[in-house]
């Protein structure tokens, strides 16, 4: 009770009457790994302290049709994290935490099961098990790309079907709702990064069982995020790499349309997922650096107030009446009308004071064979 009430927690006493009414939309939010985990909790407390609940005259504050899902491969750090935050923000680990953890030791991860999985049709086009070198023996994916994808893969079936749950009870008692997914995450670790993709696609596996009237968008924070909070010289260099290839895959899969390409993989429980959409409706990179290269003041901290404070705006009813669709249709013009000096993609909208450069070069390891860089140039946008 007392963390409520303090204010650098995002505590406080709130005054209903201050508070923003809830707009006529479903929401899911889901957090992936260290990074997006973060984000949700900030988000969480954000949605506290600003949006009506459901039952303004209640102690307990309920947000039927606001959803929130953390998924991880570190159960215990979780846990550990979670008694670390403000009441506000904490993860209900019942209900709010997808579990991709592994058992047993990292290391000795592939030993038993590696020649089994090579010529499974899930992993044989991508997983190179003896290749993987493992960052961090303790827990989580140990900072390889390629673990927090084999993670999520394992219960690709048991996400999906959690994903319908949520947005099945996020929409219920709301008259033609729109469902929104927002989708959070690093781009320079193990989990965010190796799970971020599939995660999109496989979201839209689920919307696509469940209801049409629907949008996925991605927030996407770039390595400088990371390094911002200060690591080691070999956890940074790790992260930038992860990021680097992260960032060329993910530019391959917003340019579908135009490369001929499409999304193929397959899932244990669910079979062939196809498809040449785009991973999100809106895709929205988020780094730390102004537009002169600057580190901005409280850089990890603003990262997460930039998503969140630009989230909100979307998810409360406004005086003009500005909704997803208004700003996807502005988006959408505001793309046609650029000056494109570069031959890169222009697919991206980017939070806060930064400018970013996606790389071109191609990556000396891809993490799906299908996935291969097509971009001629830097694509810069500011």
């Amino acid at each position: 009770m007392y963390q409520k009430l303090l204010l650098n927690c995002d505590g406080g006493i709130n005054d209903v009457i201050q508070q923003s009414e809830q707009d006529n939309c479903a929401v899911v939010c889901i957090g992936l790994g260290g990074t997006g985990v973060d984000c949700l909790k900030n988000l969480k407390a954000k949605i506290y302290n600003r949006v009506r609940p459901d039952n303004p005259d209640s102690a307990v504050p309920v947000y039927s049709h606001i959803k929130f899902l953390a998924v991880d491969t570190d159960k215990n750090g979780m846990q550990h994290a979670n008694e670390d935050s403000a009441d506000i923000s904490k993860i209900e680990l019942d209900t709010e935490f997808f579990d991709l953890s592994y058992g047993g030791d990292i290391f000795g991860l592939f030993k038993e099961y590696g020649p089994m999985l090579e010529n499974k049709p899930e992993y044989k086009e991508w997983l190179r098990h003896k290749d993987i070198k493992v960052l961090f023996a303790k827990a989580g994916a140990g900072g390889a790309r390629q673990i927090g994808c084999y993670l999520l893969m394992e219960r690709a079936q048991d996400f999906v079907e959690k994903i319908s749950s949520l947005v099945t009870q996020a929409t219920t008692g709301l008259v033609q709702p729109k469902t929104y997914v927002h989708i959070f995450s690093g781009l320079g670790g193990g989990t965010g990064a190796g799970t971020f993709l599939d995660v999109c696609y496989l979201v839209q596996e689920a919307l696509g069982r469940k209801l049409a009237n629907s949008f996925i968008r991605g927030y996407f924070f770039l390595p400088d995020v990371n390094i911002a909070t200060g690591l080691d010289r070999e956890t940074e260099a790790n992260v930038q790499v992860n990021g680097y290839a992260s960032l060329q895959d993910l530019d391959y899969c917003m340019d579908f349309e135009s490369n001929g390409d499409k999304w193929s993989q397959n899932y244990s429980g669910i079979g062939l997922v196809e498809s040449q959409k785009p991973p999100v409706d809106i895709c929205h990179l988020v780094g730390t650096r102004d537009a002169n290269g600057n580190v901005v003041n409280g850089a990890y901290k603003y990262a997460m107030n930039v998503v969140t404070d630009y989230f909100m705006d979307f998810v409360v009813k406004t005086s003009n009446n500005f909704t997803m669709e208004s700003h996807i249709s502005n988006f959408t013009t505001q793309k046609a009308q650029v000056d494109k000096c570069y031959g890169g993609l222009y697919e991206y909208c980017l939070l806060g004071a930064l400018n970013a450069t996606l790389p071109f070069k191609e990556s000396p390891w891809r993490r799906k064979k299908s996935i291969k860089s097509s971009v001629s140039m830097a694509m810069v946008m500011k």
